[in-house]
């Protein structure tokens, strides 16, 4: 991602960015790279959460932008959590 990165000054679409975390984390399941479980696990579930919002609210995903902010508020709730740890 990094040359599409720099030659959009990182203001990727959405989708992009959640599919993005979607493949390091299929990566993962090819890889022994455990100790990067925890985020890679984190970034899809986020990854996941955003893109539900988004067709949600009807968005263009495919607008340039970045990161989404909308999954700080998912860990907020002690069963996103627990699901989380159950994930793990």
């Amino acid at each position: 991602m990094g040359q599409a990165e720099q030659k959009s000054n990182g203001a990727l679409p959405l989708n992009v960015r959640c599919w993005e975390r979607s493949d390091r984390y299929q990566a993962l399941w090819n890889g022994t790279d455990l100790p990067r479980a925890v985020p890679l696990v984190i970034g899809l579930i986020e990854g996941s959460v955003c893109l539900k919002e988004l067709n949600a609210a009807q968005r263009d995903g495919w607008a340039p932008r970045g990161h989404h902010a909308a999954c700080r508020d998912y860990w907020e709730d002690q069963n996103n959590r627990a699901y989380l740890l159950f994930t793990l």
